[in-house]
């Protein structure tokens, strides 16, 4: 019978935050840790123009396709992150969100300011 004794155990103390993002033990956990939230934490304003693209119409007529899109939306980002983001580390956050502000904002021009 194994008894984890604090005595004997290796522990890995951290005084702040800081000294556990800057350590080097677990360190690519800890990187895709980082990248997956600050991802989910950017999504929400990255996809203002979608959002804005997709409540901007008439839902009478447009209604059946708006939860497709929503689900398109969400699924194309977060499958883009997560397969980007072991080849390229810490540049998938501006390789995902620059060409993800510029297809929403086209998609925005094209439906919304063209028509209102």
């Amino acid at each position: 019978m194994f008894i984890n004794d604090m005595m004997q155990a290796d522990l890995t103390r951290y005084e702040t935050p800081l000294e556990f993002w800057l350590s080097d033990y677990r360190r690519g956990n800890k990187d895709r840790k980082l990248i997956l939230g600050t991802m989910f934490s950017l999504f929400p304003l990255a996809s203002l123009f979608l959002a804005l693209t997709l409540g901007i119409v008439h839902t009478r007529h447009q209604k059946s396709y708006l939860y497709l899109y929503l689900f398109i939306g969400i699924v194309f980002y977060f499958v883009s992150t997560l397969a980007l983001q072991k080849p390229l580390h810490f540049l998938t956050i501006p390789t995902v969100l620059v060409p993800w502000l510029i297809a929403t904002y086209w998609l925005y021009k094209k439906r919304i300011l063209a028509r209102f």
